[in-house]
């Protein structure tokens, strides 16, 4: 049998459409379920998209609206624990971003703001024990005022004043 139509055959075993639901699987006995979504009329997804890992738990948990992210945006780790969360409004990223270790306290990695796609605002950085490591500033996109490090212990040890260019 040709290579390719083996593959074509394997892709449809992989893949089960029911009205405007799509379920693809990782394998062919469709017992691994790789994403489940919904879509419009015109084939567009919309609702909850959803992605897993191979081990079975959630790597992504996206909301679209006629094809577009709109909503909340979950990714995780193979250890199911979240890695980051965001929002968008029309595919436009804003809010606040945060990131997590994968540890068992939901440790936060870093946050940022956001604001018409670009980062504007406060954003943080921080140590697995907890400890703040960044602190720094955005308007519209642009790097600004002062940007502080600090130790693992939360103890500021450089501060680097930045100008806005304009």
């Amino acid at each position: 049998m040709d290579k390719k139509i083996l593959n074509l055959f394997i892709n449809k075993l992989k893949t089960i459409k029911t009205n405007d639901m799509i379920i693809t699987f990782y394998d062919i006995y469709q017992k691994k379920i790789k994403e489940i979504y919904e879509t419009n009329e015109i084939g567009e997804k919309c609702g909850v998209y959803k992605l897993y890992y191979k081990n079975g738990n959630i790597k992504k948990k996206i909301d679209y609206y006629d094809g577009i992210y709109h909503g909340l945006y979950y990714n995780y780790y193979p250890s199911g624990r979240w890695k980051k969360f965001k929002f968008y409004d029309d595919n436009i990223l804003e809010r606040e971003i945060v990131t997590y270790y994968d540890d068992k306290k939901g440790t936060i990695k870093s946050s940022m703001e956001y604001h018409g796609g670009q980062k504007h605002g406060y954003g943080d950085k921080y140590y697995k024990n907890g400890k703040k490591k960044e602190s720094f500033q955005y308007e519209r996109g642009i790097q600004c005022g002062t940007h502080y490090f600090y130790n693992k212990k939360g103890k500021i040890i450089k501060k680097i004043k930045i100008e806005k260019n304009i």
